[in-house]
C-alpha cells in the first residue's frame, strides 16, 4: 500500500510539473502575450488537474507491484529532474520570435544537460533501493518547490487588470417578448424645442406616436453625455465626491438592471460608446465573454508546448520545437477545430451587419430583417442613438449632407432623427408587440453646444435665449412617454419633469421597487412646484480622473423662464481630490496637461523639463519651440520591447508639423491638423536609464499664427500574437482590438508614424521601419514576438 500511495504521489507531482505548475508560471509572467487572461483559465487547469489525478490513480492501480517498485524511482528522480531543468537549467536560446534556434551552437549547454539527465539515469539503473528508502522526502522535496514557484509567480500577477474579457454582443438585438417590453430609445442631444417645432409644423406627426405623452418642461440633470447615461439607467447623480470611473462602477453594481437581471428579465444595453456602460453580465444579458472553451484551450497549450520546450534535456529540444512550430499546440487545435466540439465564439459575439453607412438608417434596416417577439422572458431594452448630435449627417428627407455645422443643419437632421423614430415604432407595430411595451424617447440634453436658440411659438420661429443661453439650450432634452396599451391620442403635458425622473418611472414600468431620488411621471402633479438642479461643465474627454468643475443652476419655475434660473455656485471636487499626483508613470495611464490642476490628479505638467512651458486651460502649447519631457516610470522599460507613445494634439489653424523624438531614436515626423486627434508612435525601448523615458518634441510651425495644443499623453506595451498572411499582405496581429489602437478604425493601406496597416479592415497590424524588410522576405530585426509563432517567411506588400 505504501508504494502504490508513493507511486499515485510520484505520477501525479510529476504530470502537474508538466501540464499545471509550470504551464501557469508561462501564464502568469507572460500574462500581456497570451490574449485569454489567467483567471479564465482557472477552470481548465482545474479540470486538467482532475485528470492529472485520475490518469495517476489508474496507473496506480493497474500497474502490477513489481513493475511499481521499478518504476517509481524513476517517476521519484523525474520529479527532481524536471524541477531542475525548469528552474535552474534555464539557457538563454534567443526569442522564440518564429526564427529558427541553432541549437547546435549550445556548447556547454548540452554537456550539462547530458550529465545531469546521465547521473539521473545512473541512479535509477544502481541505485534505485536508495531512491525506494528516501522516496517521500524527495517527493514531498518536489513537490513543494514546485508549488512554492507557482505560487511566486501568482504573487507577482496582476490580477486586477486581468480580469474577464466580456464584450457586448448583438445576436438578440431585436429579440423582444410578445407579453411585456421596456424600451428606452436615446436620441443624444435633441432639444426639445425642436420637437415642438416640428409638430407645430407639422401636426400629423402626433397621428404616428399613438399613446405618447409629451414633457416640454423637461429639465436635463447635465450637459454632456458621460454622467447623464449612468443617470438615466441607475438613478444617481455624479456629485464628484469620487473619480468617474469608480462613480460608473459603483454607480451599476447596486441599480435598477441588477434588480432586474435578478427578477428574470432580459436586459440589452447597447450604448454607443462602451465606455459609459460597463460590460457586466450583472447589468445586461448581453454580455458575453470574448474567450470561448476553444480559445482556452488553445492558450493552454501554447502554455503547455512552452512548457515540455522547458523540462525536456538539451538533446530533446530541438524535436519538442519542431522548426518554431512546437509540437502540441497547432495540431489539437486544428483537430478540435474539425471535430467542432465548441461552438465558435466569434459567431456568439455578433455584431449587426452594416447594411447602410448611417447608424439610423442600418439600425432600421436591421430592425426590419431580424426583429422577432420570440423573447420568452420580459425584455428591457436600452439603445443610444447618436443622432441628432453632431455631426449633422442627413437632411429632412433622410439624404446624406456633408459638412454641414450651422442650425439648419441641425434642425434638418434632428427631423430626420424623428422620421427615423417613427419608423422604429412602426416596426414594433408590425411586430405585434406595441401596445405590450413601455417606451420612452428621451435625450440626454439639449444642443447648448451648438445653439443659445430656443422655439417661440407666437412668433412660430427660435429667437435667442437673453440669460443662460446655451446653458438652458443644454437643460431642456426631449421626452417621449408611452405606457402599457396606451390608446389614448398624442398629449402634451407641463409637468416639471427632470430627467432624474427616468429611472423611477422606468422601474414603475417593470414593477421593481427601488429606492430613488426622481419620482415616477405618474406622480408628478403638473401644478406641482418643484426645485430641479442642473449641472453644467466643460467636457475634455472620457479619461478625466474628475469631471471639470459644474456650474450649478436651480430651476424653481418652468425651464423656459429664465427667471426660473439661479445659479447657485460651484461644485468642485473633494479636497482629498485636488492632491496632483507626483508619483512616477505607471503604463495604460493617461496623463493630462494644462493649469486646471485641481480638476485632476492625473497631470502630466511635472514631466516638463523645458524652460517656461505655455499652458491654457486644458492643454501644453508648443508655441514652435522644442519640448523636453523626463518620464520616471514606476515600472522598469524593458530592452528591446515594443511599446507606443499616443499623444492627444491638434493645431489652432491650419496643419502643422511636428518632430517626435524618443530616447534619441530616428525622429518621426507627424502633421497635426485642426481637429483633435491621437496620435500614435510605436518604439522599441533603447535607452540608458531603463526608469525613464525621455521624450522631446518640436514644434516646426507651418502658419506664423498656429500653434500645436497637446492635451494628453499616454504609453502602453504592444503585445504581438504572431503573424498572418493571405499570400498578398504581411501583417502582425497584435493583442489588442482594433478599436484599441486608433477610436475610428483603421484605413486601408496607409502610412502613419512608422506604421503600415492591411488592405482589410481587421484586427491585424504591419509595423514596418527602414530596415525591416530585406530581399521581400521579412526580417525580424524589430519586433519581439509572441513565444511559438510559425517560423515561415512572408512576403511583404
Amino acid at each position: 500500500m505504501k508504494f502504490k500511495l508513493q507511486f499515485f504521489l510520484a505520477i501525479t507531482i510529476f504530470l502537474s510539473q508538466i501540464f499545471i505548475f509550470f504551464p501557469i508560471i508561462t501564464w502568469t509572467q507572460n500574462q500581456f502575450n497570451i490574449d485569454t487572461p489567467f483567471i479564465e483559465g482557472l477552470a481548465l487547469l482545474l479540470f486538467v488537474f482532475f485528470i492529472v489525478l485520475l490518469v495517476a490513480g489508474l496507473l496506480a492501480w493497474i500497474i502490477p507491484s513489481a513493475l511499481r517498485k521499478i518504476l517509481l524511482p524513476l517517476f521519484v528522480l523525474l520529479t527532481v529532474l524536471v524541477f531542475v531543468q525548469q528552474n535552474i537549467l534555464v539557457y538563454d536560446y534567443g526569442l522564440l520570435d518564429g526564427r529558427d534556434i541553432q541549437f547546435d551552437d549550445a556548447g556547454m549547454v548540452g554537456l550539462i544537460d547530458f550529465a545531469l539527465w546521465g547521473l539521473g539515469l545512473f541512479i535509477w539503473l544502481f541505485l534505485s533501493k536508495l531512491i525506494l528508502k528516501q522516496a517521500t522526502l524527495i517527493l514531498t522535496f518536489s513537490g513543494l518547490a514546485s508549488v512554492a514557484v507557482s505560487i511566486s509567480s501568482l504573487l507577482f500577477y496582476d490580477f486586477a487588470s486581468n480580469h474577464y474579457t466580456l464584450t457586448i454582443t448583438e445576436n438578440q438585438k431585436f429579440d423582444y417578448s410578445k407579453e411585456k417590453n421596456v424600451l428606452i430609445f436615446l436620441l443624444d442631444t435633441f432639444q426639445t424645442d425642436l420637437f415642438l417645432q416640428i409638430i407645430d409644423a407639422e401636426p400629423e406627426i402626433k397621428d404616428e406616436l399613438l399613446g405618447f405623452n409629451f414633457y416640454p418642461n423637461t429639465t436635463a440633470v447635465f450637459n454632456k453625455t458621460y454622467p447623464t447615461i449612468p443617470l438615466l439607467l441607475t438613478g444617481k447623480t455624479y456629485q464628484k465626491k469620487q473619480g468617474i470611473h469608480e462613480f460608473l462602477v459603483a454607480a451599476y453594481q447596486s441599480s435598477l438592471l441588477t434588480d432586474l437581471i435578478d427578477a428574470g428579465w432580459h436586459v440589452g444595453l447597447y450604448p454607443n460608446i462602451n465606455k459609459l456602460i460597463p460590460v457586466n453580465s450583472n447589468i445586461m444579458s448581453n454580455a458575453i465573454n470574448k474567450n470561448g472553451w476553444q480559445e482556452k484551450i488553445k492558450h493552454y497549450l501554447q502554455t503547455l508546448d512552452l512548457s515540455l520546450l522547458r523540462s525536456v534535456p538539451h538533446v530533446i529540444k530541438p524535436t519538442i520545437f519542431n522548426q518554431g512550430k512546437l509540437l502540441i499546440q497547432k495540431p489539437v487545435v486544428q483537430f478540435i477545430e474539425q471535430q467542432k466540439w465548441f461552438v465558435d465564439q466569434s459567431l456568439m459575439i455578433q455584431k449587426m451587419p452594416n447594411v447602410h453607412g448611417h447608424l439610423g438608417l442600418n439600425f432600421l434596416a436591421n430592425l426590419k430583417q431580424y426583429a422577432s417577439a420570440s423573447q420568452k422572458q420580459p425584455t428591457f431594452m436600452f439603445y443610444h442613438l447618436l443622432m441628432p448630435h453632431r455631426p449633422f449627417l442627413l437632411d429632412r428627407n433622410l439624404a446624406p449632407v456633408n459638412n454641414k455645422h450651422d442650425f439648419k443643419a441641425y434642425q434638418g437632421y434632428a427631423y430626420a432623427s424623428l422620421k427615423l423614430m417613427i419608423s422604429y415604432l412602426s416596426e414594433l407595430k408590425k411586430l405585434g408587440i406595441y401596445d405590450q411595451s413601455a417606451i420612452m424617447i428621451v435625450s440626454d440634453h439639449g444642443a447648448g453646444d451648438y445653439t443659445n436658440l430656443e422655439f417661440d411659438e407666437s412668433s412660430k420661429s427660435f429667437i435667442p435665449i437673453q440669460r443662460y443661453g446655451h446653458e438652458i439650450a443644454s437643460a431642456k432634452p426631449l421626452l417621449l412617454v408611452k405606457g402599457f396599451h396606451e390608446k389614448n391620442t398624442f398629449s402634451i403635458s407641463q409637468k416639471p419633469v427632470s430627467l432624474l425622473d427616468v429611472m423611477p418611472t422606468l422601474a414603475d414600468f417593470s414593477d421593481i421597487p427601488i429606492k430613488a431620488s426622481g419620482l415616477p411621471i405618474h406622480m408628478i402633479d403638473e401644478k406641482q412646484t418643484r426645485e430641479r438642479f442642473y449641472y453644467h461643465y466643460d467636457f475634455t474627454g472620457f479619461d478625466s480622473k474628475y469631471l471639470q468643475d459644474f456650474n450649478v443652476f436651480k430651476i424653481s419655475g418652468p425651464v423656459n423662464d429664465e427667471h426660473s434660473w439661479q445659479h447657485q455656485g460651484l461644485l468642485t471636487v473633494t479636497r482629498d481630490a485636488e492632491a496632483v499626483n507626483d508619483g512616477p508613470y505607471y503604463l495604460n495611464e493617461i496623463i493630462r496637461f494644462g493649469t486646471d490642476l485641481k480638476q485632476d490628479a492625473d497631470h502630466s505638467n511635472r514631466f516638463i523639463i523645458s524652460d517656461n512651458p505655455h499652458f491654457n486651460l486644458s492643454s501644453l502649447a508648443l508655441n514652435n519651440q522644442k519640448t523636453e519631457l523626463e518620464i520616471p516610470m514606476a515600472e522598469p522599460m524593458v530592452e528591446g520591447e515594443l511599446y507606443q507613445l499616443e499623444l492627444w494634439m491638434s493645431s489652432a489653424e491650419g496643419d502643422n508639423e511636428l518632430n517626435i523624438n524618443i530616447e534619441n531614436q530616428r525622429s518621426t515626423v507627424v502633421n497635426v491638423d485642426e481637429k483633435s486627434f491621437i496620435y500614435q508612435f510605436p518604439f522599441v525601448f533603447h535607452g540608458s536609464d531603463n526608469k525613464q523615458l525621455n521624450l522631446k518634441i518640436e514644434d516646426i510651425r507651418t502658419h506664423s499664427n498656429s500653434s500645436v495644443a497637446m492635451s494628453k499623453l499616454f504609453i502602453k506595451k504592444i503585445n504581438v500574437r504572431g503573424l498572418k498572411s493571405d499570400d498578398e499582405d504581411l501583417a502582425l496581429d497584435f493583442a489588442k482590438d482594433i478599436d484599441d489602437f486608433h477610436a475610428y478604425g483603421f484605413r486601408p493601406v496607409e502610412k502613419w508614424g512608422g506604421r503600415w496597416t492591411t488592405k482589410k479592415q481587421s484586427s491585424v497590424l504591419f509595423m514596418a521601419s527602414k530596415n525591416f524588410c530585406l530581399n521581400k522576405s521579412l526580417k525580424l530585426n524589430l519586433l519581439k514576438f509572441q513565444m511559438g509563432v510559425d517560423s515561415t517567411q512572408f512576403k511583404v506588400f
